[in-house]
Formats: C-alpha cells, structure tokens, sequence
C-alpha cells in the first residue's frame, strides 16, 4: 500500500495548514469531532481506577479474612473518599502536548487535525484538485497549500469521465469556502 493514498481510490490525502482553514471550519472539527487525546486520557484513568480498585478490594479481603468486620465498616467511607480524590488529582494534573481531533462527514469531508503540527489531513471529500506532492513529511499526500485558484477542481464521482488523469494525480481538497480568506 503507498503511504497517505486512499486504498480503495488511490487518491492522494490532501493536507493542509490550520491556518489556511476558516476559524468557523476548525471550530466544526473540535466540536464535532472526536478528541483521541480524550480516549487516551480516559483509558490511562481507567487502567489506574481498575489497579486502585483492585489494591481497594484486596485491602478489604484482608480486613474481612482478618475477622475485622468493623474495620470494613470504618475503612470503605475511607477508601472510597481515597479513590475520589485520586481520581480528580487525576484529572486535574492529565495535559496532553497535542490534540488530535478525528472528523467525519463535516461537509463531506472526513479527515484529521493535530493541534501540534497545526495541519488538517483530509481522507476523504467530495471535491478532487491537483496539487503539489507532499514531501518529506507527509509522502505521497497533496499539498492543498500550494493550489490556488488557478487549479481546477474536480467532483469525485465525475473522475471516472477523464480518462487522461491517474488516481494518483488527484487530491482530497476541502470546499472552497473552508478556506480562509
């Protein structure tokens, strides 16, 4: 498979600059997008909560074994209020250097956008350009900060109908009016 090319079209995936975008489209992608960094964050607490509660059940199995009813009794209000506030310290220290916003059908267009490297990956849309290659961090894609106005862009479902153009030539662009002015 080549790189940062559509498996099922061979079109290349389009990338562009955050800044190139319309604030308006950006605020679209991170509000209706889904946050990664998020289910990281989520999974990191989850695995801690689950070792917190298991260090939590094997105290009470030894409390209980130990014939120290009341000892349970005293110590779960305890516990719990323990795990609370682990959990909130958690949460409150948790940061994540980058942000990573994954996005489908927003327009049409599905894709993702990393808050470090300020780019917007664009996997799929209905719009095809030809653009520039991407070189050498993003191989293959297309470069959709190098298409300006003189560039002809072209709906996906009437690329079949020119036959001189290769899959491989085309580009995932975004709609005209997510650019920014």
């Amino acid at each position: 498979m080549i790189p940062n090319t559509c498996p099922k079209t061979g079109h290349r995936y389009g990338v562009i600059n955050a800044n190139s975008l319309n604030g308006d489209v950006l605020d679209d992608i991170v509000q209706n997008g889904e946050a990664l960094w998020e289910k990281e964050a989520l999974h990191q607490h989850l695995a801690a909560k689950k070792a917190a509660y298991g260090r939590m059940v094997e105290a009470l199995t030894e409390c209980f074994e130990g014939g120290a009813l009341t000892d349970i009794r005293e110590q779960i209000p305890c516990l719990a209020d323990a795990l609370e506030d682990w959990t909130q310290e958690f949460y409150d220290s948790w940061t994540s250097e980058a942000e990573t916003y994954v996005f489908a059908d927003i327009d049409g267009v599905s894709g993702h956008y990393d808050t470090e490297s300020g780019v917007v990956m664009i996997f799929d849309s209905p719009t095809l350009v030809c653009a520039r290659p991407c070189s050498p961090c993003y191989p293959n894609a297309g470069d959709l900060d190098s298409v300006d106005g003189s560039f002809a862009r072209l709906p996906v479902k009437d690329f079949r109908e020119i036959g001189t153009l290769r899959a491989s030539d085309c580009t995932f662009d975004v709609p005209p009016d997510w650019r920014a002015e």
